[in-house]
């Protein structure tokens, strides 16, 4: 489950969630898939994890959905199954809004990316 924080349209944080139902971790990259030190909700993947194969795509494909969408926030789903892409959905509000990063100051970090100015 790659879920890409997309800002004025260009991705810029991946968000992975792995073992969802039955010990689900989530790990943030960034978009050289260097592994971050962040937390929202849930713990990260102690494990090392490979870039997968399709990411050029997910970005691409990332990056087209915010073009049809245009808001200077958004976040874009995808699945990735049997080396597959599949749209998951997009949103507005990760987690209805309410959950905030670990550690805090990314919160400030994210918000600077967003230009409403556009």
């Amino acid at each position: 489950d790659y879920k890409f924080f997309c800002f004025n349209n260009e991705p810029k944080l991946v968000q992975l969630d792995t073992d969802r139902f039955t010990n689900h971790k989530r790990t943030f990259f960034d978009m050289n898939w260097n592994k971050l030190d962040l937390k929202l909700i849930y713990q990260a993947d102690n494990k090392t994890i490979k870039q997968p194969n399709q990411f050029d795509r997910m970005v691409s494909f990332a990056r087209q959905v915010c073009k049809l969408v245009n808001s200077p926030f958004l976040r874009v789903d995808l699945y990735v199954i049997e080396r597959k892409i599949f749209f998951g959905e997009i949103t507005f509000y990760p987690e209805g809004g309410y959950s905030l990063f670990e550690p805090i100051d990314f919160e400030r970090k994210l918000g600077t990316k967003i230009n409403v100015k556009k």
